[in-house]
C-alpha cells in the first residue's frame, strides 16, 4: 500500500499545529483559563494531546497552579482531569520524543517502549521513512504506519525475550557461584574442625607421637574414600580387582615403612572389610 499523499495540507496536521501555537502564544494567566475551562466542560478529550501536554508542562514548569492556592498534585486531580502521575507521563513523553510522538498517537496507540524502536525511522520534519518512502503521519497513511509500528512491537518482543534471558542466565550463574562458595565455607569449616580435633588429640604428646597421630589421621581419611568407593554399586570388575591390589600395597607399605613384618594373623586383623564380599551384597540388592 502506498502512502496517500494529499495535495493540500491535512486537517490533522493542520489542527496539531494551531494547537501548538494556540499553546505558545497564550499566555500563564490565559493557560490557567484555559486547562479551567476544559476541567469544567470536560473538553480536555477534545483538544490534541499535544496541546494538552503543551499546557501541563508549561503550568507546571511556571508553578501556575500556585496562583490557584493549590499544589501541583490538587492541580492534576481538580484540573487537568488526572491524577499527578498521569500527568507527569504526557509531560515526560513530551519531553522525551518531542511532539512527534503525540501526532503518532492521534492516529494510533503507541506506548512508549514501541515508540522508541521506531523513533530512528521518523526524521525532523516528521515524517515515517518506509521503504525509501516518506509518510505523512496522518490517518490515510494509518495502515502503512501500523506496519511499522507492528514492527516495532515484534523487535520489542525480541529485545524484551532477550533482556529475560540475559537475567535467567546471570541468576544461574549466581546461584551456582552461591553454591560453590557454600560448598567452599563447608570445606573450610570442616578443614578448621578437623585442625581442632587434631590439636586437642596432639595436646601433651611428644613430636615424634604428633607426627604418627597426623599421619593416622591421613591414613584415616584415604581409607574413608577408599571405603566408599569399595561400596559404590557403579564398581566395574577391573577397579574391583585395582581395590584388591591397593589393599595388599597399603598392607605391605605398612610394613616396610614400620619395619614391623606382618605375621598372617596382623596382617588379617588390618585388612579392611572385604570388598569382595561389598561387592557381592551390591550385585545381590540390585538383582532384587
Amino acid at each position: 500500500m502506498k502512502p496517500v499523499e494529499s495535495p493540500e495540507t491535512d486537517s490533522l496536521s493542520e489542527a496539531l499545529s494551531g494547537a501548538v501555537e494556540m499553546v505558545e502564544s497564550l499566555d500563564l494567566k490565559d493557560l490557567m483559563l484555559q486547562v479551567g475551562r476544559q476541567q469544567a466542560f470536560a473538553l480536555m478529550a477534545n483538544q490534541s494531546s499535544i496541546a494538552q501536554a503543551q499546557i501541563l508542562r508549561r503550568i507546571k514548569r511556571e508553578k501556575g497552579y500556585k496562583q490557584l492556592g493549590l499544589t501541583w498534585e490538587e492541580f492534576c486531580d481538580q484540573y487537568a482531569g488526572a491524577n499527578r502521575t498521569t500527568v507527569e507521563a504526557m509531560i515526560k513523553r513530551l519531553n522525551e520524543f518531542g511532539e512527534n510522538y503525540y501526532r503518532l498517537t492521534e492516529v494510533m496507540r503507541v506506548s512508549p517502549e514501541v515508540y522508541r524502536q521506531i523513533e530512528g525511522s521518523i526524521d525532523e520534519r516528521g515524517m515515517i521513512i518506509h521503504g525509501g518512502d516518506r509518510v505523512e503521519i496522518t490517518r490515510q497513511n494509518a495502515e502503512i504506519i501500523r506496519q511499522i509500528v507492528d514492527a516495532g512491537r515484534a523487535a520489542l518482543r525480541t529485545s524484551n525475550q532477550a533482556a529475560a534471558d540475559a537475567k535467567n542466565r546471570a541468576k544461574e550463574m549466581t546461584a551456582a557461584r552461591d553454591k560453590e562458595r557454600e560448598r567452599a565455607d563447608a570445606l573450610e569449616k570442616a578443614e578448621r574442625k578437623r585442625k581442632a580435633d587434631e590439636a586437642s588429640l596432639t595436646a601433651g604428646l611428644s613430636p615424634v607421637m604428633v607426627r604418627l597421630t597426623k599421619a593416622s589421621n591421613q591414613i584415616s581419611r584415604a581409607l574413608l574414600e577408599i571405603q566408599a568407593a569399595a561400596h559404590s554399586p557403579e564398581i566395574t570388575e577391573g577397579e574391583h580387582t585395582a581395590l584388591r591390589g591397593m589393599r595388599d600395597w597399603f598392607i605391605n607399605q605398612i610394613a616396610a615403612t614400620t619395619g614391623i613384618p606382618l605375621d598372617p594373623m596382623t596382617a588379617e586383623l588390618l585388612e579392611p572389610v572385604d570388598i569382595g564380599v561389598a561387592r557381592v551384597q551390591h550385585e545381590e540388592a540390585r538383582d532384587e
